[in-house]
């Protein structure tokens, strides 16, 4: 619309009167007819938004109370109700808004189209330079303008537009006739919208913005038509603003009538839905009772419900529930105490397995382990006789390690061993690396009836398997005929699993042990060679005195000296005399020059390994540049005298022969 000082919106703005411009943005700015241009105006700014940032909400801290069901079905029929009632009156209101701001766009299409059509191209292309203003052209125009702004309804603004060489939008012709309203001929449009510039160029027939912008002035809509001359040439663009402040008033009508429906039906969907829950909810609460005493376990408690609906079916299917419950609870009280009972011995067993397996992680040493072992799986587990078979170096059997009884201990003594896969039950477990158990010794093939243990009546052998190899067998024998579930044969593998880890934890630490002494033994022998070596090179001592550091004698054994010894590996490589004049040397002392013979025997060790590393590049730069002198001859004379001639170099001028015996060669 033409007026000045309009907060920005989306939508098309009419030309502004103070700055003689138009504009199609959302930043156009307006102002009412009196501060039109000619009169000094202040500028004005988009008045700000606000937001609502869901901070309103609050919450409220309510005891926790039971809903009854027949309300959460009266709230939620109320709700299903007046939703689709709220979605209806919404979706009718706005079918209305939009029939009518179509309506009002469609009258403004036609409004601006006929009226492009009653202005004279050819007098208004005359109009070039603003001195033309009162011209009778001019007049002309502007009286045409002043008709059709008064032929239509609600239309304010009418106005003729072009752009000049620079492509500025500017005001030709205006309907009003007020100084302070009017935009002269010329002035330029800079106050244009980005809809406007961007689609002057391009406005080929009558245009009506898509929306509304509203001010403190009212709510108003531009339209926008070309104006073309007899030869099909466009002369200019025909503006015009149209208030739509009687279309917001309908639809401030439509949307009353829209809440009145909507807040009415609210208490009568609410009553209807009350009845509605009451109706519905009675046979719920028989059922919600019976439930009640079924929770407390009446189970002989019956619904009745006289109907023929779904509850009813209900209420039946409820009774055999309640009584096919009854029964399965009889039944399945039986059954947790028998399995409360198992679960109770496997609880006691695996606690067993695991002293068992803590105990022997302990020992280190071999045969007190697979002692301990089997006397505590005896004392743990109650059983007559516990014993440790370990597969023998050749293979072919597994011999008696340990044993907890005292038949065991005489089979110890006598070398007790069996044939794998052959004797017994541990030759067949520790053949066939899985469990083997005889409930019953007498009526099982691979018994070993052994007299001395005349007792047993049942016995469990059990493999002691170490990545897929058989390391040894544990076996266990009870008094009782029967003595052994697969349940406990599972416990018992499990353990017999540790312990042929702890085996051959025990084993591998053994051999690392043995192995750790050989090669301490080896460097120990290796620093004694090379400390001897170095010793017969030459007397390495030096003594302090008042007078000064000077080389010394290697220092005697005597009664008024103190000798700490220079250690390296625990071999003895030096020492360290010395000799006070007066007093006894303090603990304090003695102790300070004990840590520093340490760290002078680990730099003396250094200082040899320097010296070898030294020796050593000497030799290899040598042999490499014996063999690089050596290999630049190209003859065999050439070879054997460069070589003899290197070889005395590098011998320290020694006298050196290399020849060639061609008759050793034939004589072979």
């Amino acid at each position: 619309m033409k007026t000045a000082g309009r907060p920005a919106w989306s939508a098309p703005s009419p030309k502004s009167p103070h700055t003689s411009g138009r504009s199609e943005t959302l930043t156009a700015s307006c102002r009412p007819p009196s501060a039109r241009s000619g009169a000094p105006s202040t500028s004005r700014k988009r008045p700000s938004r606000s937001r609502w940032t869901g901070r309103e909400r609050t919450t409220m801290n309510r005891p926790r109370r039971i809903l009854p069901l027949h309300a959460k079905l009266a709230m939620g029929f109320s709700l299903l109700t007046v939703a689709a009632i709220g979605i209806t009156a919404h979706l009718y209101y706005q079918s209305t808004k939009a029939m009518l701001r179509q309506d009002i766009r469609n009258r403004l299409h036609d409004a601006v189209a006929i009226g492009a059509l009653q202005v004279d191209a050819a007098a208004h292309a005359k109009l070039t330079a603003p001195d033309q203003e009162g011209s009778p052209d001019y007049l002309r125009l502007k009286k045409t303008l002043q008709r059709i702004r008064d032929a239509g309804t609600d239309i304010r603004f009418v106005y003729t537009m072009r752009q000049d060489a620079q492509g500025n939008i500017v005001f030709i012709v205006d309907a009003e006739e007020s100084e302070q309203d009017i935009s002269h001929l010329g002035d330029i449009y800079d106050d244009a919208g980005d809809f406007l510039e961007a689609n002057f160029a391009a406005f080929q027939s009558a245009t009506a913005a898509e929306n509304f912008y509203t001010d403190k002035w009212g709510t108003w809509l531009s339209g926008y038509a070309p104006i073309y001359a007899p030869d099909g040439r466009r002369e200019a663009v025909l503006g015009m603003d149209i208030s739509a402040d009687n279309v917001l008033a309908q639809e401030r009508d439509a949307f009353r009538r829209v809440l009145v429906i909507f807040f009415g039906s609210i208490p009568v969907s609410g009553f209807i839905g009350w009845l509605f829950g009451l109706a519905l909810t009675a046979p719920i609460s028989k059922l919600i009772k019976g439930a009640e005493q079924l929770s407390n376990g009446n189970f002989n408690y019956r619904i009745k419900i006289r109907s023929n609906d779904e509850t009813a079916i209900l209420a039946a299917t409820f009774n055999q529930a309640a009584e096919r419950l009854g029964g399965l609870v009889a039944r399945l009280e039986e059954r947790v105490e028998e399995r409360t009972a198992q679960l109770s011995r496997r609880t006691s067993q695996l606690q067993a397995a695991t002293r068992v397996a803590r105990q022997a992680t302990a020992i280190r040493e071999l045969p007190q382990l697979l002692d301990d072992t089997v006397r505590t799986i005896s004392d743990q587990f109650g059983f007559y006789h516990t014993g440790i078979f370990l597969t023998e170096a050749e293979g072919g059997f597994v011999s008696l390690q340990a044993a907890s009884s005292e038949g065991g201990q005489k089979m110890l003594t006598r070398g007790h061993r069996l044939q794998i896969g052959e004797q017994g039950i541990v030759g067949y477990a520790a053949a066939q690396k899985r469990p083997r158990v005889a409930l019953d010794v007498g009526e099982d093939a691979y018994f070993f009836n052994n007299p001395d243990l005349p007792e047993t009546r049942s016995e469990a052998a059990l493999p002691l398997v170490v990545r897929n190899r058989v390391i040894g067998v544990l076996d266990i024998q009870s008094k009782q005929a029967r003595a052994f579930s697969p349940e406990d044969i599972e416990t018992f593998q499990t353990l017999a699993d540790q312990i042929a880890l702890i085996i051959e934890n025990a084993r591998l630490f053994e051999e690392m042990n043995l192995a750790v002494s050989q090669l301490e033994r080896l460097a120990t022998d290796r620093i004694q060679q090379a400390w001897m070596d170095g010793g017969r090179a030459g007397s390495h001592a030096y003594q302090y005195t008042p007078a000064g550091i000077q080389p010394a004698f290697r220092a005697g054994d005597r009664d008024d000296q103190l000798i700490v010894p220079i250690l390296l590996h625990n071999q003895k490589i030096g020492e360290i005399a010395a000799k006070r004049s007066e007093g006894d040397w303090e603990a304090r002392e003695q102790a300070m020059l004990a840590e520093i013979a340490a760290q002078v025997a680990l730099a003396l060790e250094n200082a040899r390994l320097l010296d070898e590393a030294r020796q050593r590049a000497i030799h290899e730069r040598t042999v490499g540049e014996v063999v690089s002198h050596i290999g630049a001859a190209h003859d065999m004379d050439a070879v054997l005298r460069v070589a003899a001639q290197e070889i005395g170099k590098a011998l320290g001028d020694s006298e050196v022969v290399v020849q060639i015996r061609a008759e050793e060669l034939e004589a072979k």
